[in-house]
């Protein structure tokens, strides 16, 4: 997928819905990590708000289009996170968040590399830090688009974790052209801890 392009158009991508996905909103309304990070941030619309809710935040996004429009929409706001163009595979911070966020990152990294990202997020969080993730399941209907993902296959990758919970969800989308007529997408949120 060309990420520059997608950003580079003028029509939001399906998953930009301006605003956090329903579930980061209530872990956060119960849960309060001090130092976060949010993992293929796009143009930074969680990011934004955690960092509003007074997290240390850090968002990363490989594609420098979707860093460029998320440091403009945070130049609007009081509490600006840092956000950095990186390939979250590559990332190497090391035991420095108490959270980690994504919101459909997980689903486009090939099947070969998802081992790879688990171990990534593992050095990047803190001990008892916790991953907070929503991915497409194998109950979204195959359109195209990212790649969907079995329960069996979130526990055995993220084995190395205590897995907290995993919940059939809805995935939130706009109107755009890559959702077609879809509103919501069957989806996975998963909550688990560095152990």
């Amino acid at each position: 997928m060309d990420w520059e392009e997608i950003y580079k158009n003028k029509e939001k991508p399906a998953w930009d819905i301006g605003k956090p996905q329903q579930f980061l909103i209530d872990y956060l309304s119960e849960n309060h990590p001090q130092v976060a990070i949010d993992i293929g941030c796009g143009t930074g619309s969680s990011t934004i708000y955690m960092a509003n809710k007074g997290i240390k935040t850090t968002g990363v996004d490989l594609s420098k289009n979707a860093i460029k429009q998320a440091k403009i929409k945070a130049g609007r706001t009081k509490r600006r996170p840092l956000l950095m163009t990186k390939d979250v595979l590559k990332l190497a911070y090391a035991s420095k968040f108490d959270f980690a966020y994504d919101s459909g990152c997980f689903h486009v990294i090939e099947p070969e590399k998802r081992k790879k990202y688990a171990s990534i997020i593992y050095k990047l969080l803190k001990n008892h830090g916790r991953l907070l993730l929503l991915c497409f399941s194998e109950n979204e209907p195959d359109w195209g688009g990212p790649h969907r993902i079995k329960k069996p296959e979130l526990e055995e990758t993220f084995a190395r974790f205590k897995i907290l919970w995993i919940n059939e969800t809805e995935f939130k989308a706009n109107d755009s052209t890559i959702a077609n007529q879809f509103a919501s997408h069957k989806a996975y949120a998963m909550l688990a801890e560095k152990i």
